[in-house]
């Protein structure tokens, strides 16, 4: 997978003009005095974000974008202690000031393709959990976070429970199929 948080959240997906999106960060800072953003993707050591990248922004409390949204095209990315980006429609501090805060959505369609064995870690949410041990479907995946560690996996259910998407419990994971069969401590 690729698209990793770094904090627990529920990755939001939207449909725009019948394409699907999922969110990958958000920004709410501008840098420097030159049109930058200080951009805060949820894996950048992953990102699939590159020049000439677009990406569909949706304003928070306070912005100045187009209620539903706005694309944008990335003209300039580093990443670093900080991911700075510039879109190629905006050049100045004071546009940047207009249009932040937002969260940073991507085209699913535009994600770089995966091997066959492989699998975003978006397409879990949503999965049916299926207890290895009974064949009894527990729940479904709602978010799963990473904490520094490994990938946990929130499963809700008639209990909720945190699992470590490691192999010690993942027996069977078929995203086709809709379901992930899990060894249940």
């Amino acid at each position: 997978g690729f698209f990793l948080p770094k904090i627990k959240i529920k990755i939001n997906h939207m449909e725009i003009n019948n394409e699907e999106y999922i969110e990958l960060g958000r920004c709410s800072k501008p840098h420097a005095i030159k049109g930058a953003f200080a951009l805060h993707p949820y894996n950048p050591e992953d990102s699939a974000l590159k020049k000439g990248s677009k990406v569909y922004l949706i304003p928070k409390e306070g912005s100045k974008l187009q209620a539903e949204g706005q694309e944008f095209e990335i003209s300039q990315i580093s990443f670093g202690n900080k991911v700075i980006t510039f879109f190629k429609e905006v050049n100045d501090r004071n546009k940047v000031e207009e249009i932040l805060p937002f969260d940073i959505y991507f085209k699913k369609s535009d994600l770089p393709e995966i091997g066959e064995d492989e699998f975003y870690l978006d397409d879990l949410i949503g999965l049916s959990v299926i207890d290895a041990k009974n064949d009894q479907k527990i729940g479904k995946i709602s978010i799963f976070y990473d904490n520094t560690a490994q990938i946990i996996l929130e499963i809700r259910g008639e209990t909720n429970i945190e699992i470590h998407m490691i192999d010690n419990f993942v027996v069977d994971t078929n995203i086709e199929e809709g379901f992930i069969k899990l060894k249940v401590p």
